[in-house]
């Protein structure tokens, strides 16, 4: 892919929703054109990366998918705002290899199309 669509579908309402609304929510875009998504391992640490993974599993090489790293949470957590557990921010070397291998395997793709550093300042 050399550029991105115009337009595209994040997914960080999807983190911690029941799977079968994200789930129909992404047939619903994949169904009306969209091919691009951007997703983050924050995101419900992980859930909506995974949610997303199922969702355009089989999907042609058209689907665009971009995600972040850096900033990462437990697997199923609430935002830190909710739960009171802050964040973990790490963008070293070898933590941005481990997230994208997890971001890879999540999401079910031999490769990402895009990978953001998450809110770094």
């Amino acid at each position: 892919m050399t550029s991105l669509p115009t337009i595209g579908l994040g997914t960080a309402a999807f983190a911690l929703c029941p799977e079968k609304n994200a789930l129909a929510t992404l047939h619903h875009a994949l169904e009306r054109g969209i091919t691009y998504f951007d997703t983050a391992s924050l995101y419900g640490g992980g859930q909506a990366e995974a949610s997303l993974g199922r969702a355009v599993s089989g999907a042609g090489p058209e689907i665009a998918v971009s995600t972040k790293l850096g900033r990462e949470r437990d697997w199923g957590a609430a935002p830190a705002w909710a739960t009171g557990q802050p964040d973990r921010w790490d963008f070293s070397e070898s933590a941005t290899r481990r997230s994208v291998a997890r971001s890879r395997a999540r999401l079910g793709r031999d490769f990402l199309d895009v990978v953001f550093l998450h809110d770094i300042h």
